[in-house]
């Protein structure tokens, strides 16, 4: 009996995941072919680090054990 209700409960869920469409992550014109596609492109990203200044130090008192 719970295998013919598991089996029945399956059966619904699974028609009603495939009837239902997910999102597009792209546009299709985004996916659509441009002149030059075909072409592989080598470029190096030259980015500079961040100018951050450091934060100042601050100890901490110790309490209690790092592991239990």
């Amino acid at each position: 009996m719970r295998v013919r209700m598991t089996l029945l409960w399956l059966s619904l869920l699974t028609t009603t995941a495939a009837g239902e469409t997910a999102p597009a992550c792209w546009m299709p014109s985004d996916l659509a072919y441009h002149k030059g596609d075909e072409r592989v492109q080598k470029a190096v990203a030259r980015i500079a680090p961040p100018q951050r200044m450091l934060a100042e130090f601050s100890p901490t008192a110790q309490r209690g054990a790092i592991r239990s």
